[in-house]
């Protein structure tokens, strides 16, 4: 099979869910449909980085409020495949968060910077593609940062600081520091469901400790399989025991 670029979804994958699954879900053999909130959070990140001077976002504003009628089935049809389609109520609020976003306080200084949006980094270790897209890095003389947008439920918004080890974006944060050596990373989390609030979290070297650890498992994991192809026939044996023994 041929090597795979080590993405950090697909490494955080490989950590959680193991070689097999995480292989076969970045060959498309496992169904993956989009949900609103991926859809949403694409277009949220794609207005920025366009406002930002990157790459104008491709999007379409539906005239219709469904798509049960032939004629609105017929345009949502003939929209290109990496366009995003959205409502015209939902853009102006979509517009209005980006405008939060571009205003926030804790993030103008950054934007004055020389910055790149969505920007391709790799990098090459033992014969491995190490392969990120940073949704901005901004630097001056002084110091290099890399933002990553979160576009996140209330829940998760309220509770990213312990949601964020679970949902291993210290992985993710030990990726772009293994690419770029930045002098900061921030996730920037903003809520998808009204107000809206934006919260920067930085990300302290315990948390990029924390990942590098995960970023080493799955790294051998990849080792020792040697991209064989995915299986599903899984040939160690569980065990099962009693809660007595846990609480023991």
């Amino acid at each position: 099979m041929k090597p795979l670029n080590l993405s950090p979804s697909f490494l955080i994958q490989v950590y959680e869910k193991g070689y097999d699954y995480a292989v076969a879900q970045k060959l498309d053999l496992i169904p993956k449909l989009p949900t609103n909130a991926m859809q949403e959070g694409k277009l949220i990140h794609a207005m920025i980085a366009e406002r930002l001077g990157g790459e104008v976002a491709q999007i379409a504003v539906s005239p219709f409020d469904a798509f049960r009628t032939k004629e609105a089935k017929e345009w949502r049809d003939r929209q290109p495949d990496d366009t995003v389609i959205v409502k015209e109520a939902d853009m102006v609020k979509f517009k209005t968060i980006v405008d939060r976003v571009l205003n926030h306080p804790r993030l103008t200084k950054y934007f004055e910077m020389a910055a790149m949006t969505e920007k391709i980094t790799e990098k090459q270790v033992n014969g491995f593609n190490v392969k990120g897209i940073l949704d901005l890095i901004a630097s001056d003389n002084e110091s290099k940062t890399v933002i990553d947008w979160k576009f996140v439920s209330s829940q998760v918004f309220d509770s990213f600081e312990k949601k964020a080890l679970y949902m291993h974006y210290d992985l993710q944060a030990a990726v772009y520091d293994f690419l770029e050596e930045p002098t900061n990373v921030y996730f920037v989390t903003i809520e998808n469901e009204a107000p809206h609030r934006i919260k920067l979290f930085h990300c302290d070297q315990s948390f990029l400790e924390s990942g590098a650890e995960k970023f080493n498992k799955a790294f051998k994991i990849l080792e020792k399989e040697k991209w064989r192809q995915p299986t599903f026939d899984i040939d160690e044996v569980g065990e099962l025991i009693s809660w007595n023994h846990y609480n023991g």
